[in-house]
């Protein structure tokens, strides 16, 4: 289905091929059985600033809750089969809203697999009992989650429920309910009973899953104003409560950027390639005008005193201002070293950056990877070009989808033209399992970006290497003051660099001349330890510095707070990475001005509030391998970062031993 994203009026074309011969020969060279157009107006469109919620089998009530979300869209099905079969597929979906019933069939287990990859991948799932407590507690879906249940609760109070969504209105039931009774689980309770909790939050893998106890589907909670309310706050969306202002905007900033994928592609285009100023044509263009108006009047009248040669001069002038523009010497090569020159002048030669972005969540054994291609072509033409990825633990290739990648902004470089009315016909074969792009157009001095979004689970074979350590090793405390203590050790094939850990409102790191800044295999980090700084995560992200200034006349001090502004310009990847990385933690768009519509996976904010520690670091091999045409590419950046997600133990203990008050001397 050839589909012009970034177009107005995109049309859908079904067309059926009989392949001949090698699956990769080009489409053009097959026999076309049939082809069908739809209609634009059997489409629907759906823009990346929509949240999608996707609500599988009898969810109730939902269709309403765009009355509190701008730009929401939902979309109902009748069970999971019909979502693709590759879960990476569903990285489109914020949230699955999931009622759970006795799944049978052989395809049952398949479909939950599918679910349980997406979630461990990023996702979001919000589960609640579709029928009988006891029923939903033998389904595959509940066995499989990280809770346990033990037995059935009666609720009948439901004002907490009600204190949670806000709203002024009340749940009238009269009889008691029975729910699901969640006695172990490593998460937090959203919404406590008297019974026992109504609405829990587990951390799973790379994400989340919200466990409501109550059926959303029950006659007096169908007749609740706030149950369209209840949905939006279990949902987590991060358009929640706002409203429609100037920043929602579809213009361009001042910087023209807007969000944080565009600022990556951008750090990614840095090839060390001076492009020429704007105002250097404009200025040659004046100068032009100089020479040939004033200065050839002058010549040729109190100069030469021939008025008339005026036909020879003023050609003259043109003929050497256009060698002077042709002949001159292009400033775009000319922060680059002679020999990289000379291969980039090459009109073949094709240079690239590659960054590779690795999560491992060690609880699961989950890996997700998201690799970025950036490629520079000096001259127009069809290039192939394949990648293989590498994860530095396991010792196996991980699968994955490879895909040309775009930038969330506006555009208006020709893709907003009717499809059929231009010139340059550029049809190409992408093969996204097998990592390749063929025949892809990209024209003289141009870039192009292409994607790889993988994930597996790293199974127990793979674990036990050759030293029988597993990836990581961790025994981590927290403190009712979220301090760390204990011991973190990693066991991935090469050292990790640049190193952050953050926990709840907390970094650690070290300086850059510390023994400890390069995270050596199998060399343990102990916490806490006078070595390792502490900082609030906050100031440690912005820059925040507070400074108390006595008052000049007069007593009295004031408090002076200065915080270092975002730049959208800079091309630093780990500072990128580390906003990303807990971007609503630091204030969200208030802070950066820009949005995160496209890697909003990558926010690991929930995650710290799941009792979760995170360590971001920068890995010294690489994890790419590209080539073009057969050949391998000049590499100006190839880095690979690691973000490994831990689960932290809670001791809420503040006294060892509490005094005794009874006995008084």
């Amino acid at each position: 289905m050839p589909v012009h994203i970034g177009r107005v009026n995109t049309r859908f074309t079904v067309s059926l091929f009989e392949v001949a011969g090698s699956a990769a020969q080009n489409t053009n060279e097959n026999k076309l059985l049939r082809e069908i157009r739809i209609p634009i107006e059997q489409t629907t469109e759906l823009t990346q600033f929509q949240p999608l919620y996707v609500a599988v089998g009898k969810v109730e009530g939902i269709s309403v809750t765009t009355e509190f979300v701008d730009k929401l869209h939902v979309q109902s099905i009748d069970n999971l089969s019909e979502l693709p079969k590759n879960p990476l597929c569903w990285q489109g979906i914020d949230t699955l809203l999931y009622e759970t019933k006795q799944l049978s069939g052989s395809q049952a287990q398949g479909l939950i697999d599918r679910l349980t990859q997406w979630v461990q991948q990023g996702g979001h799932l919000v589960v609640f009992p579709g029928s009988d407590p006891e029923d939903f507690m033998k389904s595959r879906l509940a066995q499989s989650l990280p809770v346990t249940f033990d037995g059935i609760a009666q609720v009948r109070d439901f004002s907490r429920l009600e204190s949670f969504v806000g709203e002024p209105t009340r749940i009238r039931n009269r009889t008691a309910v029975s729910i699901p009774l969640a006695k172990e689980f490593d998460g937090k309770i959203i919404v406590n009973g008297l019974s026992g909790p109504l609405i829990i939050r587990c951390p799973w893998g790379l994400g989340r899953v919200t466990v409501v106890g109550v059926n959303l589907n029950e006659r007096f909670l169908q007749q609740w104003d706030a149950l369209p309310q209840l949905y939006r706050l279990l949902a987590e969306l991060p358009e929640t409560g706002e409203k429609k202002s100037v920043a929602n905007s579809k213009l361009l900033t001042k910087a023209g950027l807007t969000d944080f994928k565009t600022q990556w592609d951008a750090a990614l285009s840095d090839f060390q390639i001076q492009t020429p100023s704007v105002w250097l044509p404009l200025g040659c263009l004046l100068l032009a005008a100089l020479l040939v108006g004033p200065f050839d009047y002058f010549l040729v009248k109190h100069v030469l005193k021939r008025p008339w040669l005026t036909w020879i001069t003023f050609p003259s002038l043109i003929v050497l201002l256009v060698a002077w523009g042709i002949l001159g010497i292009d400033p775009r090569y000319s922060s680059i070293t002679e020999a990289e020159g000379k291969q980039v002048n090459n009109s073949k030669a094709v240079i690239a950056n590659q960054c590779m972005v690795i999560d491992y969540a060690a609880d699961t054994n989950f890996v997700r990877h998201a690799g970025y291609v950036k490629l520079f072509c000096n001259e127009t033409g069809r290039y192939n070009i394949e990648s293989e990825v590498r994860i530095p633990f396991g010792n196996a290739n991980s699968a994955g989808l490879f895909a040309p990648g775009a930038v969330p902004e506006q555009s208006f470089r020709g893709y907003y033209r009717e499809s059929g009315i231009h010139l340059d016909q550029t049809n190409y074969q992408v093969e996204p399992s097998r990592l390749k792009s063929l025949s892809t157009p990209i024209h003289e001095s141009s870039t192009a970006l292409f994607e790889i979004t993988g994930s597996n689970r790293v199974t127990a074979s793979e674990l036990a290497k050759e030293n029988n350590q597993p990836v990581i090793d961790h025994q981590l405390v927290s403190s009712n003051t979220n301090h760390l203590k204990g011991t973190l050790t990693h066991h991935l094939d090469n050292s990790i660099t640049d190193w952050i850990l953050v926990y709840g409102k907390i970094v650690y790191f070290v300086d850059e001349d510390h023994p400890l800044a390069e995270l050596d295999p199998a060399e343990p980090l102990r916490l806490p330890s006078r070595s390792i700084t502490q900082k609030e995560f906050t100031s440690f992200i912005t820059g925040t510095t507070k400074e108390v200034v006595e008052h000049k006349k007069g007593p009295g001090e004031d408090l002076m707070v200065q915080r270092k502004d975002y730049d959208p310009f800079s091309t630093n990847l780990t500072s990128i990475l580390r906003t990303v990385s807990f971007h609503e933690t630091i204030g969200g768009k208030e802070y950066t001005s820009l949005t995160n519509i496209e890697l909003n996976t990558w926010d690991f904010t929930p995650l710290l509030k799941l009792n979760r520690a995170i360590l971001i670091g920068r890995l010294k091999d690489s994890t790419i391998e590209t080539t073009v045409n057969g050949q391998s590419v000049k590499m100006l950046k190839n880095n690979c970062y690691i973000r490994l997600v831990i689960p932290v133990e809670q001791n809420l203990e503040t006294l060892d031993r509490l005094p005794n008050y009874n006995k008084i001397d």
